[in-house]
């Protein structure tokens, strides 16, 4: 069933207020009905992707969409060749350590072995800002990822097809927060970098380093986007207190929030092991590959 939400979304046009802060009308949808092609004119060949028989959730702010699968690595190879067979412009397969999870509109955590990402509609704007492209996709991208249901070893993926790493993925977003002139990249930038690797110190350091931007809404996502980094986060205490002296009333209480979060997070020395070795697989994968 589909559900029309009204969500404060990362995906609004940082144009339509100075402090980006606005409301986007969007929509989920659980199951796997088939998308219409005549919504995707931009790319009419991504559709057999989109359909694809292991998709479970879907969703749309402003053009922005995501459509969320689980699948096993043979299912997962159906998907990259009919992904590949679409002829875009750009496309670009990303490996990713796994589990992977995306949100729904209410926050529910979803496992995720694969997303495509596409930025249509209004939303299609963010990626022509300074550095945007830097950080949300020109043309629909294929993200898997790499777990107990889906191994690197089986993977088939073509030789000229361009595959893309968290390391990659994370210079870019890191590049853009830190030098774009737009705030909407600098801002919803941050969230987007922590989702990709909330393990990683060097991206906790470069949002953190958002915390004293000279735009407030700026720093508020900045202060959300040291959530998922839990205890790796607290060496960027300091710099959320003084973003916390403020008399903006919300940042204010997102700083508050983040601090306790920060100080109750558990210890998270297994999953940094876990994620290592996957990405130590995914390494050793890609170095086969540009062998053959």
């Amino acid at each position: 069933m589909r559900q029309l939400t009204l969500n404060l979304c990362f995906l609004i046009l940082a144009s339509w207020t100075a402090s980006g802060a606005a409301f986007a009308l969007g929509t989920e949808e659980f199951g796997n009905a088939p998308v219409n092609k005549a919504n995707y004119a931009d790319w009419p060949d991504i559709v057999p992707a989109l359909n694809h028989t292991t998709r479970y959730y879907q969703s749309w702010v402003n053009g922005h969409e995501r459509f969320v699968g689980l699948a096993s690595t043979p299912q997962i190879n159906e998907l990259v060749a009919l992904y590949l067979a679409a002829g875009l412009e750009q496309p670009e397969i990303v490996l990713l350590p796994g589990p992977g999870k995306t949100h729904t509109f209410q926050q529910q955590v979803l496992p995720c072995d694969w997303e495509i990402e596409i930025c249509g509609g209004i939303s299609k704007h963010l990626t022509t800002v300074d550095q945007g492209d830097r950080v949300w996709p020109a043309s629909p991208r294929l993200t898997i990822s790499i777990g107990d249901r889906v191994r690197c070893e089986d993977l088939q993926i073509p030789a000229g097809a361009k595959v893309v790493t968290a390391a990659e993925l994370k210079r870019r977003c890191q590049a853009a927060i830190l030098d774009s002139t737009d705030t909407s990249v600098r801002g919803w930038g941050c969230g987007i970098l922590a989702a990709i690797d909330p393990y990683d110190v060097d991206s906790a350091r470069m949002i953190a380093a958002r915390l004293a931007d000279k735009d407030n809404w700026v720093r508020l996502n900045a202060a959300g986007a040291l959530q998922p980094f839990g205890q790796l986060a607290r060496p960027h205490k300091g710099a959320l207190e003084a973003a916390g002296e403020t008399t903006d009333a919300a940042l204010k209480q997102r700083v508050t929030e983040t601090l306790a979060i920060l100080q109750s997070a558990p210890a998270v020395d297994a999953q940094v092991k876990a994620r290592a070795e996957r990405q130590a697989a995914i390494d050793a994968w890609l170095a086969t590959r540009q062998e053959r």
